[in-house]
């Protein structure tokens, strides 16, 4: 079983908007790329996260039962790269310290 965290968000967004043609374009994907996504969370699962009606999409019970695990999971997962970029900035970064010439003269 391989879940991508693209599949974790495509999930999330799509019972957000109850849409998949608007969770798509949340996403800058196309409708199709999207559905695709969705599927492939739904065969490496094993089981169906969304019923498909002709307009909308509703959380099966099983989805709404993974919706807040998905949801914490990607919210830890982008505050981890976030927390991995911050701390890449600062080994790149300089660090200038000011002293009054009286204070430097004190040491």
């Amino acid at each position: 079983m391989s879940v991508s965290i693209d599949q974790i968000r495509a999930f999330v967004t799509a019972a957000a908007t109850q849409n998949f043609t608007r969770a798509a374009s949340v996403l800058c994907l196309s409708q199709p790329a999207l559905t695709i996504r969705i599927r492939q969370l739904e065969e490496s699962l094993q089981l169906r996260v969304f019923d498909r009606h002709t307009r909308s999409v509703q959380l099966t019970r099983v989805g709404r039962e993974l919706l807040p695990v998905f949801s914490r999971l990607l919210t830890q997962f982008d505050a981890a790269i976030k927390g991995a970029k911050d701390l890449a900035s600062l080994r790149h970064g300089s660090v200038r310290v000011a002293v009054l010439p009286s204070v430097a003269a004190a040491s």
